[in-house]
Parts: structure tokens; sequence; C-alpha cells
């Protein structure tokens, strides 16, 4: 009969035969939530003074959270940053992954409530960003959309002085797309929606067209589908400004997806 010594056993030869001793794994690291604070411009340099604030490379970021570019900085605002950069995507308000999509290949959200967009591949997010949708007297409405064609650069129906740049129509008929233009910090547009230089180009790249019949009548295939939802309180303070006294402020449980999905998975059944 074997007799256990310790870290060995002996044999019934009284042989001392090794057993290999797995270490413990080493504990992981505690990472800590990310928490945000907020700056209120008080010089006449404020875009200097925000770059001092958070590092030049950490900007575009800031400028995401805080739904503007660069030419709306202005004294008396207040900024709001988070505590680290090191994992962007938990930064996102949107869930990382939404398992009702795991066989749609594309799929764009908008949150209005919360000014954001959130493009997932096969159901996970692969980009996100600060948007700025339409202001309260032409709100977007609220729709599940498909993109149609784009253009580098299109001259707006509503305005022919307004060039949009990097321009995908989901709406043919009330000419309403996603495009670069500007964002002032809330919605502001005439019903499309805007998104930052950056975002615009690479959604432009990013998504797919509608695929027409020869004779341009018929759609044979539809394009990305974008999916508006949530309403903005266009008479209370930006949701982002509340992030400061709760990181949790802007989260998007998958409830909250679930519920604005649902309606729409009829539709998209053909994609899945």
């Amino acid at each position: 009969m074997a007799v256990g010594i310790g870290a060995y056993i002996v044999s019934r030869t009284d042989k001392v035969v090794p057993v290999a001793v797995v270490p413990p794994e080493p504990p992981k690291p505690v990472v800590q939530p990310i928490t945000y604070s907020s700056i209120t411009l008080t010089t006449d340099q404020p875009g200097k003074e925000v770059t001092d604030a958070v590092e030049f490379e950490n900007l575009s970021t800031v400028l995401s959270l805080n739904r503007i570019d660069e030419k709306h900085f202005q004294k008396g605002q207040t900024i709001v940053y988070p505590s680290r950069y090191d994992d962007l995507f938990s930064l996102s308000s949107f869930p990382r992954n939404i398992p009702e999509l795991a066989q749609v290949p594309k799929m764009m959200f908008i949150a209005q409530r919360i000014q954001e967009f959130g493009a997932y591949e096969y159901g996970t997010l692969v980009r996100y960003g600060g948007i700025s949708t339409g202001k309260k007297s032409t709100p977007t409405t609220n729709k599940l959309f498909f993109t149609n064609w784009k253009g580098k650069e299109v001259i707006s129906t509503a305005n022919d002085e307004w060039i949009l740049k990097w321009n995908v129509n989901i709406d043919n008929f009330d000419g309403i797309g996603i495009h670069e233009y500007e964002l002032p910090g809330y919605p502001a547009s005439h019903s499309c929606i805007r998104f930052s230089a950056s975002d615009a180009f690479w959604f432009f790249e990013w998504v797919d067209n509608w695929v027409l019949s020869p004779d341009g009548n018929v759609v044979l295939k539809k394009g990305t589908p974008v999916l508006l939802f949530d309403s903005y309180d266009y008479d209370a303070p930006a949701p982002w400004k509340a992030l400061a006294e709760d990181p949790y402020a802007m989260t998007l449980s998958p409830q909250d997806i679930t519920e604005a999905l649902a309606p729409y998975l009829p539709e998209l059944s053909p994609q899945i």
C-alpha cells in the first residue's frame, strides 16, 4: 500500500515518487471602476484649458464624451472627463454584447436620450461615439431605418449652403442622413444625425448600401440597419453632465436594448 509523505508518495518498493505541485494562481489585479470629474472653463483659451487638464492624446475621447467639437469650447462651459483611458470601450454607454444580434453582420444604434451611437458586428460592439440629432423643433424620428446610398460630399436638400461630408442616407424621401457636421453639445440638427469627422468617415466606410433592381425601382437588398430609440429631454441638463455624480447615469442595460429591439426583430429576420 502506498503511503503519502508530504508532496511525495512511497510505493510498495519504497521508492519515492515526486508528485507535481501546482503553484497557486497569483491574485488578479483589482480593476478600479471608472469615475468622472468635471472642469468649468474659466479662461479665454478654453481649448488649451481642456487640453492641459486631460492631455492632448485624450482630447478626442473627452470631446466625444461631451458631444462637442473643438470649435464649441467656450468660457463658462462645464466639461466632464474620465478617471482613466486604458479601456475606451468601458466609456461607452452601450453593452459590449447583444445576444439577439449574434447572426446580424452589422447594426447601428442611435440612443437619442444620451446622444450616442453604438455600432455592432455579430452582436459585438465595435465603435461608439457622441452625436447630435434633431433639435426640439425638428426632432429625429425613432424607428428602424436601413442605409440606402452614400456620398463623400452632398449638398443638403434643406439648404444648398450646407455641405454634408461623408453622408449616408437612411431616408430617401425625407432626405435624412448620417454625416459629419458641427457637434455643439446638444441636439441641433434638422433631423439628420451628426457625427464627428472621424466617426463619420468610419461609418461611411463601414456601412453597406442598398441593392436596387437594374431600373432602380425595387430594393433587392436593404442596407445596414440603423435603429433610433429613446427620447432626449430638451428641457433638462445634458445627461453626461451628471457623470461626475453618477458614473452610471448614461449606462444602457441589456434590457434597454432588448426592449428597443423587440418591435423590429421581424424586420431584421432576413439578416438573422
